[in-house]
């Protein structure tokens, strides 16, 4: 399967789950969505990686999960960067929705890769390796209100690398080191 913007709009997914959305289907349909993503995330929003790492979590792929977790966390901080839009959460709008999923997915996601320091380790490492940027294509619903670009496009690769730089020294490499610590863990 192949990523692209008429494949992610006829995929369905829940609706205001309390655990956080997730896609619906199948599981040969579901495995076969969530390896698409994982192998093509440069064309995928922030929601569509959320929902991607539930889906993932659900089919016990927690290392999957916990990249697209991670991912989805730090595409929303970049696009909100970028994008001309309200990134304060009101109530009605992309903010309040993304949080929404980080917190519910977020709440099965990261205890559960806490306990497998190893795994950690390796999502760190594919995070570091992960092209932040997305693709021009790239499908990008919750940003339909956006009123253009706020930052221009040769700024993102620098704005990206400052951004996940940031995220690896503050979380991801200490958190993996922390974890490998056995007295910590």
């Amino acid at each position: 399967t192949r990523v692209t913007a008429e494949w992610l709009k006829g995929l369905k997914t829940s609706s205001s789950d309390p655990s956080g959305d997730a896609f619906t289907g199948s599981q040969v349909e579901l495995t076969a969505t969530v390896d698409a993503i994982v192998a093509e995330p440069s064309m995928v929003s922030p929601m569509f990686l959320f929902f991607a790492s539930k889906t993932a979590f659900n089919l016990s792929r927690l290392e999957d999960a916990a990249f697209l977790f991670y991912a989805a966390q730090l595409r929303a901080a970049f696009d909100f960067s970028r994008f001309d839009i309200n990134g304060t959460p009101d109530g009605n709008n992309a903010a309040t929705y993304l949080g929404f999923l980080r917190r519910a997915i977020g709440s099965s996601v990261s205890p559960a890769i806490m306990l497998k320091p190893a795994t950690f380790s390796t999502v760190v490492e594919r995070l570091d390796r992960w092209t932040l940027v997305p693709s021009p294509q790239a499908y990008y619903p919750e940003f339909a209100d956006a009123k253009g670009f706020k930052t221009p496009a040769e700024k993102w690769p620098s704005m990206a690398a400052t951004l996940k730089g940031r995220f690896m020294v503050e979380f991801g490499r200490r958190q993996a080191r922390l974890l490998k610590d056995g007295q910590y863990f």
